[in-house]
């Protein structure tokens, strides 16, 4: 007869398993939480850098849309685009350049190796 206090092997061994179990099963839940959380952060952070993109690109289409639709184009470009993080160059199909944003362009126009240029009249003289 076993007296209360006391178990028998094969009960402390189950007793073990059954730990071993449960300490498996919640780490695996755990680090399946963890991946999940992950997943989601990144969805988010990539979708809020999507919707900063678009953004950005409607502005820059609004702007041109404006640009395409005055005459004077000049004073526009001086007054959207002077201050701005954004380079515009404007050359016209002889490859003069009409506009530049960049405040150091005109200075250093003489030593004309603006790659954006160069590409720019690539193209220009690849059109028909």
């Amino acid at each position: 007869m076993k007296l209360l206090g006391e178990l028998d092997i094969n009960s402390t061994t189950m007793v073990n398993k059954m730990r071993k179990k449960l300490i498996i099963y919640t780490l695996s839940t755990i680090f399946f939480m963890l991946i999940l959380v992950t997943i989601i952060f990144i969805s988010v952070v990539n979708y809020q850098y999507e919707q900063n993109i678009k953004s950005n690109l409607k502005n820059n289409n609004r702007s041109i849309i404006k640009m395409l639709d005055i005459s004077n184009l000049n004073n526009i470009l001086n007054r959207e685009y002077i201050n701005s993080d954004i380079s515009v160059t404007v050359i016209d199909k002889s490859n003069k350049v009409i506009f530049n944003s960049d405040k150091d362009f005109k200075e250093s126009l003489v030593n004309s190796n603006y790659f954006e240029i160069e590409e720019a009249k690539k193209i220009m003289n690849h059109m028909p």
